[in-house]
């Protein structure tokens, strides 16, 4: 999986951000590289503060990651730092979505000074995890320290009494709701309304904040359909699933269930079917979405499964970076008497490149005709080429490259070109690029990517004699970099569009870091104004296809399975 986008070589981007803001956009681009980036600026002497560690410990928390979470907690605990409220309401936010109440419990009741979200989010562990009794007592003295109640509060509140059937607190907060013009129209507590209504069995209550939503998405109409199918109104319940944009394995299951309990069971058979080819769907868009976790809810809620579903998920954990556990996947669908075709195999190739197992892929590649019945395609060649790259294996990946039973394309070289980039081995990178430039002379890929090699090695002349070759031609999309005085700044392509960030290997993260600790910060100084250029201009902002071929692979894998 690609990791960070063209940071180490963005002097004026680390200049103006700085630790803390770096850790922001980090977030953006994935909680695990936020988490990884975290790791490596400890493990390299980095002095952490407080939005350091609140930082990653939200990463934590989205990837429900307890372990690294509570070692972060005893590096706070070790800490200049004393617990303040950032810190805090962070710590009791991973122990909430963990799972561990009593240790939310115990970070809140060790805060010195709590905020709204604070409590929101002991109020949102309680409901979630239970006793749901328990929000509802941590509400009621939220406001008796005088704190005011926001959307989540209430949302989170309004879901207790759904879980309790306390219809008359949920009520008394819907009163509130309704005199709140900033509360009145807000998506996830009218949801939750729906919601508790709908499990109260006040179905027309239901409706009637339903119809007054000036927005709707899958969760309120699924309330609706649930509460429908529970009050035995079938009829109902399928009106409101026909007209839904959206649909998950709930909606599904709620009118299957109001089919079975009327006793309607040929209808019922029939939505089953249905469902199975729309969960095969749902479960690529969630892994194409990057929603790994909504994928496998889809999954495990399916009764039955077919090769279209096991390959869907295999290929989306395999694009998403989750090489072990596609691995486990593909090791439980062979147990389960499901036979694998050529997509599941470039799932499984692709998971052992992510993983590093370069012997399992070797085994797979090599026995996929005789215990597998497939016959390896170009695809499959192309995956134990980044499998060997990666692993360093140069020679072998050639070798493999020049025994393949068919022409070897731009992709599998381009695999071989940015391997040897990776590994530093310019002899084998000059006779990739020779090879891709003999499919296409004008692709201003190979010479990118040498260019770079020969600036990582210093042949400073090699990289100019590249540059005077292309610029006339090739290159038609360079990228300024201009550094005034006091700092740089990044400029726009000549078409105006704005530098975009490219996504380089993991390898970038230890490259930004070692910069940062050469200068005792991420302040880039000293490099020359050809440094620059030749580090800049010369990445394209326009994505390489030979940087990209895995994710081609995958997405050519995962829309073939889902067909």
């Amino acid at each position: 999986m690609r990791a960070l986008g063209y940071l180490h070589q963005c002097p004026s981007l680390t200049n103006a951000l700085g630790i803390q803001s770096l850790l922001v956009l980090l977030s953006m681009i994935g909680l695990k590289k936020l988490w990884i980036f975290f790791v490596r600026m400890h493990g390299k002497g980095f002095v952490l503060n407080e939005y350091t560690f609140g930082s990653a410990l939200s990463a934590c928390a989205g990837l429900k990651h307890l372990k690294m979470g509570t070692q972060i907690h005893g590096l706070m605990f070790k800490s200049q730092f004393s617990l303040d409220v950032y810190m805090g309401s962070a710590l009791v936010d991973i122990y909430s979505k963990c799972g561990v109440v009593a240790c939310a419990q115990r970070v809140f009741d060790g805060m010195r000074e709590r905020n709204v979200v604070s409590w929101n989010s002991l109020i949102t562990c309680y409901e979630q995890n239970g006793p749901a009794r328990e929000a509802l007592e941590v509400f009621e003295r939220m406001l008796e320290r005088g704190f005011e109640p926001d959307e989540i509060t209430l949302a989170s509140v309004v879901s207790a009494c759904a879980s309790l059937a306390a219809i008359k607190q949920g009520l008394e907060i819907h009163a509130c709701v309704v005199k709140c013009d900033k509360l009145r129209d807000d998506l996830i507590l009218c949801n939750a309304l729906v919601d508790m209504y709908a499990k109260c069995c006040r179905i027309n209550e239901a409706r009637c904040v339903f119809d007054r939503m000036p927005f709707r998405n899958v969760v309120s109409e699924t309330s609706m359909v649930s509460g429908y199918a529970k009050a035995a109104s079938v009829k109902a319940a399928r009106l409101v699933f026909a007209k839904m944009m959206e649909r998950n394995v709930v909606s599904w299951n709620a009118l299957i269930a109001g089919y079975t309990q009327n006793g309607e069971n040929e209808e019922a058979l029939g939505l089953f079917c249905m469902l199975k080819r729309e969960g095969n769907a749902l479960i690529d868009m969630y892994m194409k979405c990057g929603s790994v976790e909504e994928g496998c809810r889809v999954f495990e809620n399916m009764v039955e499964r077919d090769y279209v579903s096991w390959n869907a998920m295999i290929v989306g954990y395999a694009q998403n970076g989750y090489g072990m556990e596609a691995l486990e996947l593909f090791r439980k669908m062979l147990a389960s008497g499901e036979k694998p075709d050529h997509v599941t195999l470039i799932g499984a190739l692709c998971a052992c490149s992510h993983a590093g197992l370069v012997e399992e892929g070797r085994r797979y590649f090599s026995t996929m005709t005789e215990e597998y019945g497939v016959e390896p395609l170009k695809d499959h060649y192309t995956c134990m080429v980044d499998l060997l790259g990666r692993a360093g294996c140069l020679n072998e990946a050639k070798n493999l490259i020049e025994a393949m039973p068919m022409q070897p394309d731009a992709v599998v070289w381009g695999s071989l070109l940015a391997a040897c980039k990776v590994h530093h081995n310019i002899t084998l990178g000059e006779y990739a690029a020779e090879k891709l430039l003999e499919i296409d002379s004008t692709n201003s890929g190979p010479y990118v990517l040498l260019s770079n090699m020969y600036a990582e090695l210093g042949r400073w002349k090699d990289v100019m004699r590249i540059a005077e070759v292309n610029l006339g031609g090739a290159l038609h999309k360079a990228v300024s970099l201009v550094r005034a005085h006091d700092g740089a700044s990044l400029g726009k392509t000549p078409d105006g569009a704005s530098l975009e960030f490219l996504l380089v290997e993991d390898a970038s993260l230890d490259s930004l870091l070692l910069d940062a600790e050469s200068h005792g910060s991420l302040l880039l100084e000293g490099e020359s104004c050809e440094s620059l250029f030749l580090e800049g201009a010369l990445h394209e902002h326009v994505l390489l296809e030979s940087a990209h071929h895995e994710s081609v692979l995958l997405e050519g894998a995962s829309h073939e399975s889902a067909s």
